[in-house]
């Protein structure tokens, strides 16, 4: 039971939006393509359509990074938190180290 529910929610988080990303993405580049290569003279190479998409493609790519550092500004590093790490100072991060030491000759 536990299993099926987390495979449901990691569909809904993971899977959905991919599959809906990655359809949305094809059927853009494909319009580009037929819009750019409808306008080609008869017999004129159809590599300007293939350009068009890629380019289409990598704006996906530029854009996607670019909103991605949008939202995850100032996350930091995961499993550190801002307020430990602020005020140690070189003296007091060594006192620390060594009474963890201490701590863990102890416990043996």
């Amino acid at each position: 039971m536990y299993f099926c529910l987390v495979a449901y929610v990691c569909d809904l988080c993971f899977i959905q939006p991919i599959q809906l990303g990655t359809s949305a993405g094809v059927t853009i580049s494909t319009v580009v393509f037929n819009r750019v290569t409808s306008s080609l003279r008869e017999g004129e190479d159809v590599i300007r359509g293939y350009r068009a998409a890629q380019w289409t493609c990598c704006a996906f790519a530029v854009f996607a990074a670019l909103l991605s550092l949008l939202v995850f500004r100032g996350v930091g590093v995961p499993g550190h938190r801002k307020d430990q790490s602020s005020h140690l100072d070189g003296a007091s991060a060594a006192q620390n180290e060594q009474s963890h030491d201490e701590k863990a000759v102890t416990e043996v």
